[in-house]
């Protein structure tokens, strides 16, 4: 694996730790009251879409911008907006503002485009044939590690603290 592998790699887990999961934000926008449970659903919905036409717009491009500059790993550059728009997820979803939320979740289903995408496909790019499964392997670990490690980091700091009732002084 070259060094261009480990920090895409790197790349990879910081961009992910920070998305919310959509089981996060469906159970806040529940409890919160913002939405009822049929608009929550329709609202994954949405954002299926929105990804849906992301990707295929995501995906042109890398190619574009690889085909320019004639480099394998020359379509990276489209993954450059990913973390910017990856902080405005919760910030947006996980609030009271209803428009807000859907806001959110558009950029939510832009987000998981350029995930289902481009970061997948251009472990290819940066790998030989024969480490492929190897890199393949790498790479899924990494992402489904930061999305756990970074769902479970805000799943934490949404639950209310419990706080125990203090034990009486003897």
């Amino acid at each position: 694996m070259t060094p261009t592998f480990w920090l895409y790699c790197l790349f990879t887990f910081l961009a992910t730790f920070g998305l919310v999961a959509y089981s996060i934000i469906g159970f806040h926008l529940k409890a919160a009251g913002v939405f009822s449970d049929a608009a929550i659903a329709s609202l994954y919905s949405f954002a299926m879409i929105v990804d849906a036409v992301a990707a295929l717009i995501i995906g042109r491009a890398y190619d574009r911008f690889k085909a320019r500059s004639g480099k394998k790993s020359g379509g990276l550059l489209t993954l450059a907006v990913i973390p910017a728009l990856t902080i405005l997820i919760p910030l947006l979803t996980l609030g009271s503002d209803p428009a807000l939320a859907t806001a959110g979740m558009a950029l939510y289903g832009i987000v998981l485009g350029g995930h289902e995408t481009v970061m997948r496909s251009a472990i290819a790019d940066l790998t030989s044939f024969h480490k492929r499964g190897t890199a393949y392997g790498i790479f899924n670990t990494v992402y489904g590690l930061a999305l756990f490690l970074g769902s479970s980091l805000m799943a934490c700091c949404m639950t209310p603290s419990r706080r125990r009732p203090s034990a009486p002084l003897s």
